[in-house]
C-alpha cells in the first residue's frame, strides 16, 4: 500500500509518531512513522541501541509501578550482573590508565593508544551503569515524562557507540604498531610512532563520527 496522505486526526500513533494513510478519504489502512527511541505499531514502546540492550533485556520484564525489590527475576539479575562487573571493570580500568599514564609506558604510540583506551573504558563503565538505573527507573515510572526518555535515548546510546568504537580502533592501533616494530626490528622509529599517535587520536573522532 502507498502511504502517503496524513492523518487528519493523529489519535492512533502514540509519542509523537506521524500518522500517515492509504486514501485521503475512506481510508482502511494506517501507519505510524515513529521518532527515535520508538518503534510498535502505534510507536508506543521505547527502545533502541545496538543489538541486545538493556532496553531490549528489560523493555518486557520491569513491572511498572513497582519497586526494585518487586521486580521480575531478569530485572533483578541485570542490577546484580552490573553492579558486580562495574566496580570490576572501574578498577581493572583504573589501574591500566595508572600504568601507562607513565611517561616511560609512552615512548611508543601504542602505550599513548592504551592510555586513552583506558580512560574510554572508566567511560563506558560509568554510563553503563548510570543507564541501567535510568532504563530500570524510567521503566518502573511511566508516567515519566516522555522528553525524558527521549533524551536519555539520544544521549546514552550515541555516546556509548562512539566510545566503543574509539576503544576498538584505539586497539586495532596497537596491534597494527607492534606488527609494524617487529617488521621492523632496530629501524622502528619511536618518534615517528609518537608522532602517528598525535594525528590518529586527532583525526578518528571525527572518522568515527562521519
Amino acid at each position: 500500500h502507498q502511504f502517503s496522505f496524513i492523518c487528519e486526526d493523529n489519535v492512533y500513533c502514540e509519542n509523537d509518531g506521524r500518522c500517515l494513510q492509504n486514501r485521503p478519504i475512506c481510508f482502511y489502512s494506517i501507519l505510524c512513522v515513529c521518532n527515535d527511541c520508538f518503534f510498535g505499531d502505534r510507536c508506543q514502546f521505547y527502545a533502541k541501541g545496538i543489538g541486545l540492550t538493556l532496553d531490549d533485556l528489560l523493555l518486557y520484564k520491569t513491572r511498572p509501578n513497582s519497586t526494585l525489590i518487586d521486580q521480575s527475576l531478569v530485572v533483578k539479575f541485570s542490577a546484580t550482573f552490573i553492579m558486580t562487573v562495574f566496580p570490576i571493570g572501574l578498577l581493572n580500568s583504573s589501574f591500566d590508565y595508572l600504568v601507562f599514564h607513565n611517561l616511560n609506558s609512552r615512548k611508543v604510540g601504542s602505550g599513548i593508544y592504551l592510555r586513552l583506551s583506558s580512560i574510554i573504558s572508566i567511560l563506558i563503565v560509568s554510563i553503563l551503569i548510570i543507564k541501567l538505573w535510568f532504563v530500570t527507573y524510567t521503566y518502573m515510572n511511566p508516567s515519566i515524562n516522555r522528553k525524558i526518555l527521549r533524551v536519555g535515548c539520544l544521549l546514552f546510546e550515541p555516546m556509548l557507540r562512539f566510545l566503543l568504537h574509539m576503544s576498538n580502533w584505539f586497539n586495532t592501533c596497537v596491534a597494527i604498531e607492534r606488527a609494524i616494530s617487529v617488521l621492523q626490528r632496530i629501524n622502528f622509529s619511536k618518534k615517528r610512532s609518537r608522532y602517528t599517535a598525535g594525528w590518529i587520536i586527532y583525526f578518528l573522532p571525527f572518522l568515527i563520527l562521519s
